[in-house]
């Protein structure tokens, strides 16, 4: 396996990974919510469990905004590669351009 075969696997393995991580946070989410929503349904609601939730929902957004981050930075990390290896196969080898014209002939 090239070397550019390894990078393209761990490319794909860390989207894998990322897409695993936003379900996660889609989880994580929805669970806020439903504890918002039964803090709000009870007639006194414990200020502590407010705050509680809050720090929760702010946690939470902040590990979706570094999660968004992560993965624009592997799309153009994955875009450069995909550059590079276009680059690479365009050549010419052996005299010969990659459609096996001379590499002379235009």
């Amino acid at each position: 396996m090239s070397s550019q075969d390894e990078l393209a696997d761990a490319l794909i393995q860390q989207r894998g990974r990322e897409a695993e991580l936003e379900l996660e946070v889609r989880g994580l989410r929805r669970t806020i919510e439903v504890l918002k929503n039964k803090n709000a349904s009870l007639s006194n609601p414990p200020e502590e469990h407010t705050q509680k939730i809050e720090i929760l929902e702010a946690a939470v957004k902040d590990l979706q905004r570094e999660l968004r981050r992560q993965e624009s930075e592997h799309d153009d990390i994955i875009e450069r590669t995909l550059n590079t290896l276009r680059r690479g196969s365009s050549g010419s080898v052996g005299g010969k351009d990659i459609s096996g014209e001379g590499a002379d002939r235009k």
